[in-house]
């Protein structure tokens, strides 16, 4: 997957925009994938090299899956998939021509139990057929289609992979084409004798949904269990949205959010296995309009109940998890370090940045709401915002652009504030922020939490959602994720794969600057013209970019050969600095030091 990552997938999302044409209001709405446009045996396409099996559909699908992650989440049209299949021995093919329309697509998307993982089961018509150049597929120069099925390794052709185009985000498959087997004959696109359109006309009898029908997960301690259903919010290390000198949305981790705002079902069922939870004041709805308990957001709840909830998922304990509490129930502090080192996998309140990419991200950059543009929805149909007076049921509206619900409207949400930002906004002292619209409205000019309340503080317009993390990242000891080595291919050489502690300190892109520092920076490690300045305007002006997660301390000095010292250090939440201390130097030296926290 890393090889088609970084030899396909990223250079083919770069040179889309290099084109700038999947961003701004008139981006299109889904990305089409055109195959070519053969039946895999087919005699032209055993000649070029497109008789596919198990394993080249797998590449071919990781390969799509990959391109829309990085860009948003897009939705996915498959173009010409050739609708050919293997016939078994014994199968009435009718008209169907096996060396012009067989075919291993349609079997590896829809499955064929009968053929399973018995190569032999299928027609020997079909294993026979030569493949004219075994140079074109692999070290294993298979020569005939069965050689070529049997580098599958064991392949179970039952399989479907329908789960696979739901994670793809593909919503619609166009079936063949001129000369390609579809549901159904044209005259010139062959006749399988009715194969494939009973295939799809069983599917539609139990068809699989994108997002609402998606199989919750049951989070269960002590045989005790609550359901939830979350969706990855994915591309590490994404480019972070300047407001004025703070940057927002940029996560380095991979995280999934709350598909849809907590219940106030799944909010009882916790508080009943562990009472702690709660405050005592347990009215966890909105009476007007919101349907049963189960479909009712959970809202008056306050940010302490919200984290308790959290631990619960986490370890089963009110009191531990990311939000540690004292034996009395007083909270303490936010550790989700300590969280992940304890239990691998955690459950907290989105931090804003969470938040905020999950909302507006578009894999491109930010939109100004939830929704992939600038127009706002129809309010009290696609989104709940100000005319209804009331919470909806959750999932109600329309699914926004990184597939969740109600981020835009219905209830405002508790977020986690991130260390960085705690300190560096020490005036909010004990309050909380939470996300910026609910049916009682919002703010049209901006949609970045900057609102905050109490932690003790309860309203029928604010409930929350929770984020989940399977694993922190693993990084060397300088601090390098191994997930971003492996983003930019930065392990790959012609000997093999390289050590993390080797790979992090080379300069593949020859701009003097190793692995680590370009990650350090933010900069691209591939590309030379990706560069971080410290510069200097209007006389004693100095601004840089900044990143979450690092610390930058601006240094001075009046002659290099004495050294520098310490002008200011500075959190990430601000990006330059005027040095009115050195008023009358006519000449003075400055440079930017920048570490990990």
């Amino acid at each position: 997957e890393s090889q088609i990552d970084t030899q396909i997938s990223t250079p083919l999302v770069n040179f889309m925009d290099s084109l700038e044409v999947y961003e701004g209001p008139w981006k299109p709405d889904f990305l089409v994938f055109d195959r070519y446009e053969r039946d895999s045996f087919s005699d032209i396409s055993r000649f070029n090299g497109y008789a596919y099996n198990n394993l080249d559909w797998q590449a071919y699908f990781t390969h799509i899956k990959q391109v829309s992650k990085k860009m948003g989440d897009i939705p996915i049209m498959l173009w010409q998939i050739p609708g050919g299949h293997m016939p078994v021995i014994g199968e009435d093919t009718g008209p169907y021509s096996l060396t012009d329309h067989s075919c291993s697509a349609a079997p590896y998307i829809l499955g064929d139990p009968r053929i399973g993982t018995d190569l032999t089961k299928i027609n020997p018509t079909v294993l026979n057929l030569n493949l004219p150049d075994p140079n074109k597929y692999g070290r294993q120069s298979p020569s005939t289609v069965k050689e070529l099925l049997e580098v599958g390794e064991g392949y179970d052709w039952s399989t479907n992979h329908l789960q696979d185009l739901i994670d793809m985000n593909v919503f619609a498959i166009l079936w063949g084409g001129g000369t390609t087997t579809s549901v159904g004959s044209i005259g010139t696109n062959g006749d399988d004798n009715g194969w494939l359109a009973e295939k799809v006309r069983n599917y539609y009898q139990s068809p699989k949904y994108l997002i609402k029908d998606k199989a919750p997960t049951a989070i269960t301690h002590n045989a005790k269990s609550v359901e939830m259903q979350f969706i990855s919010i994915g591309d590490q290390w994404n480019t972070p949205k300047k407001v004025g000198s703070r940057p927002y949305g940029y996560v380095e981790h991979s995280y999934e959010i709350g598909d849809f705002e907590v219940t106030a079902d799944q909010f009882a069922k916790v508080l009943s296995y562990d009472t702690r939870v709660g405050d005592g004041n347990e009215s966890y709805w909105v009476d007007q309009g919101t349907g049963n308990l189960g479909t009712a957001p959970a809202s008056k709840v306050s940010w302490l109940e919200a984290a308790k909830f959290c631990n619960w998922l986490t370890s089963g304990n009110a009191y531990n998890g990311v939000y540690q509490f004292d034996a009395a129930g007083s909270y303490l502090k936010t550790d989700r370090a300590t969280a992940q080192a304890n239990y691998t996998t955690i459950y907290a309140l989105p931090t804003d940045d969470e938040w905020y990419k999950a909302a507006c991200y578009t894999g491109n950059g930010y939109s100004d709401y939830t929704f992939g543009s600038s127009i706002l929805p129809l309010d009290g149909v696609d989104a709940n915002w100000g005319t209804l007076n009331s919470a909806w049921e959750v999932g109600k509206g329309i699914t926004e652009q990184n597939k969740t619900y109600d981020l835009f409207g219905n209830l405002n949400e508790w977020l986690e504030n991130s260390n960085d930002f705690e300190a560096i906004e020490n005036w909010r002292g004990a309050n909380r922020l939470i996300g910026p619209a609910s049916y009682e409205g919002l703010d049209p000019l901006s949609f970045i939490p900057t609102n905050a309340q109490p932690k003790s503080y309860e309203s029928e317009t604010l409930g929350f959602r929770v984020v989940r993390i399977a694993s922190p990242l693993q990084k060397t000891n300088r601090g390098t994720p191994t997930a971003w080595l492996d983003k930019y291919g930065l392990k790959l050489s012609g000997s093999g794969t390289l050590p993390d502690a080797e790979a992090e300190l080379l300069d593949p892109d020859k701009d003097g600057l190793n692995n680590f520092n370009e990650y350090l920076f933010g900069t691209d490690p591939k590309n030379p013209q990706s560069n971080y300045f410290l510069k200097i305007e209007d006389g004693n002006l100095l601004d840089w970019e900044t990143l979450p997660g690092r610390k930058y301390e601006l240094q001075y000095s009046k002659n290099i050969v004495d050294g520098f010292q310490v002008l200011k250090s500075l959190p990430y939440t601000k990006d330059n600095f005027r040095d009115l201390t050195h008023p009358d130097e006519t000449k003075l030296f400055y440079r930017l030091k920048v570490t990990l926290e």
